[in-house]
């Protein structure tokens, strides 16, 4: 009997020590998915600007406008910080007659306070949990430019070397991975539509700047074509092929819907962007020129349902004018779309 007392005994032990393993093993499952869990919370970025004549502004949040537009007042510094999840974020200004500070982190100053210094360019990261599950994205206002592409990530928003201030910033997270279905004007500064959609059956916009000459992507996607080509492109006549010259075409989806963005005309040479790169809005990838069918600097811009390799995407083979005011307008199998509709309602007609 006391062999089988004791033997009962060790069988329960065993079988609590047991029942302690599974539960401290169940405990583990449950908790490993809490630093995964934490994209599900509603981080918040908050920034402020020390503004010439003004001073620190209070703090601004997700997007909201810190700085002045129209007043000719320099930002000379800011400080920025991230709440809601654990993470930080680092900032680096461009600062007249200093060039590049060293990142401050965490709500610190970047810039001078003082001095009358002005900030010309910043760049923002964000670090540690948080930048696993947010990108941050920002852009700035420039003196004689205006407001500037957005960006993404620790590149650079502003100028260098241009002796122009900034004069206000907008920065907001978004969740890591997400497509933005938001549009922007591909050029910046004193852009000027040139060429409508649908005069003498063109296709797209033209529109250059006399500020700035920098192509922007329009939105996030991919490249899919980069080069030269057109209808009679002669690849040995740098100086003025016909067609569309040098250009890049990209790849979106709007609305689960596959839609190409192309930018003819580039400066020979300029090109910054290769195909299967994912880029986001913003993203520089060329210099507005005159290469191919182009009577002045400019940049052809259209946008259109169907990529094929080797197309013109300038105008109608008849060159018939259509309504400027179409949404949209069918062509030899390929649907062009009214880049100013898309970019001004964020989706397709």
């Amino acid at each position: 009997m006391k062999t089988l007392t004791q033997n009962s005994t060790f069988k329960k032990i065993i079988s609590f020590a047991l029942a302690i393993v599974s539960l401290m093993a169940c405990f583990t499952v449950m908790t490993i998915p809490v630093s995964a869990a934490s994209n599900t919370q509603t981080p918040s970025i908050q920034y402020s600007m020390h503004v010439q004549n003004i001073g620190w502004q209070s703090y601004r949040m997700n997007g909201t406008v810190a700085g002045t537009e129209g007043l000719s007042l320099r930002g000379e510094a800011i400080k920025i910080k991230v709440s809601g999840i654990s993470g930080g974020v680092k900032y680096s200004t461009h600062i007249q007659n200093v060039g590049w500070t060293n990142y401050s982190s965490n709500n610190a100053i970047s810039g001078t306070v003082g001095k009358s210094l002005r900030m010309e360019a910043v760049k923002i990261e964000l670090t540690g949990e948080i930048a696993k599950y947010y990108d941050v994205e920002y852009r700035v206002h420039v003196q004689n430019i205006g407001w500037m592409p957005w960006v993404r990530n620790g590149a650079v928003a502003g100028t260098e070397g241009k002796s122009l201030r900034l004069e206000a910033i907008q920065v907001k997270l978004i969740a890591k991975n997400a497509i933005s279905d938001e549009w922007q004007m591909p050029m910046r500064g004193n852009v000027i539509t040139t060429q409508a959609f649908g005069k003498s059956g063109h296709l797209g916009i033209d529109i250059k700047s006399t500020s700035d000459s920098t192509v922007y992507a329009a939105a996030d996607g991919k490249v899919v074509a980069t080069g030269l080509n057109g209808t009679g492109a002669d690849a040995s006549t740098i100086s003025n092929p016909r067609g569309n010259g040098y250009y890049v075409v990209i790849e979106h989806t709007i609305g689960g819907k596959k839609v190409y963005s192309m930018y003819g005309h580039l400066q020979y040479g300029s090109i910054k962007v290769k195909p299967e790169q994912k880029i986001q809005k913003g993203t520089e990838i060329g210099t507005c020129g005159n290469t191919g069918s182009s009577t002045g600097a400019h940049l052809h811009f259209a946008i259109a349902d169907t990529f094929r390799a080797g197309s013109y995407y300038g105008y109608t083979s008849d060159r018939k004018a259509f309504n400027s005011h179409s949404m949209y307008e069918n062509r030899s199998g390929i649907t062009f779309f009214n880049p100013m509709y898309v970019i001004n309602n964020e989706k397709l007609p």
